[in-house]
């Protein structure tokens, strides 16, 4: 198992462009998980965790953890993201590669943005 997880990557590291952006996209994953994961205070009551437009109040609190919990689908998300890339790599090559990884960093940077300005809105306390 380990050793095709490493054959998958391996003629990645060769190639200086999409490996570029699978770096990108990593730094972008650790970057939404740095960012929500910071501004979360730990504490027992409940806090803000999510804003929708559904609802009276539009603002609904939750525990902490949950905070915590959606920053870490960010990380799990890019990270599979960067397997999808591997494998397209593999399959059809740069350029279709390249078309998802830009894509992938896009959708990270979307993610960024709505994040931020989440915890712009929402107080945390």
């Amino acid at each position: 198992m380990k050793k095709k997880i490493i054959d998958l990557f391996k003629p990645l590291f060769k190639d200086k462009t999409v490996f570029g952006y699978m770096f990108l996209v990593s730094f972008l994953g650790i970057l939404f998980w740095l960012i929500l994961a910071l501004n979360t205070q730990f504490v027992d009551r409940l806090i803000y965790s999510r804003y929708t437009f559904f609802g009276t109040e539009h603002y609904y609190k939750d525990v902490w953890y949950y905070r915590l919990i959606v920053s870490t689908v960010g990380i799990v998300l890019m990270s599979l993201h960067n397997f999808i890339i591997a494998k397209i790599y593999k399959i059809f090559g740069k350029r279709y590669t390249l078309f998802f990884a830009v894509l992938s960093a896009v959708v990270a940077i979307i993610g960024i943005f709505i994040i931020t300005a989440s915890i712009r809105e929402i107080p945390n306390q």
